[in-house]
């Protein structure tokens, strides 16, 4: 089972839940167990990743939209105009 402290699903797997509840129309428990994770897992990242790609439930789109959106660092500082 792939460990919950881990901070990010890796991209084949990411590929796999959204491929095997499009394709396949697999239940969150079934992918679950398919794939170690837990179901709640696997329904979030599809849920989000259907939201990325603003509800289109097509495959090449939803792909398109399985990495991550993590913001590196704090936001940048813009000083202002002189």
């Amino acid at each position: 089972m792939i460990s919950n402290k881990s901070r990010e699903l890796p991209i084949l797997i990411r590929a796999l839940i959204v491929g095997y509840r499009l394709q396949m129309k697999l239940s969150f428990i079934e992918i679950s167990m398919k794939l170690g994770i837990a179901p709640t897992t696997a329904q979030s990242l599809y849920t989000r990743v259907l939201e990325r790609s603003g509800g289109v439930k097509d495959l090449y789109e939803m792909l398109e939209h399985l990495e991550s959106k993590l913001r590196l660092g704090a936001p940048s500082i813009i000083e202002p105009r002189e």
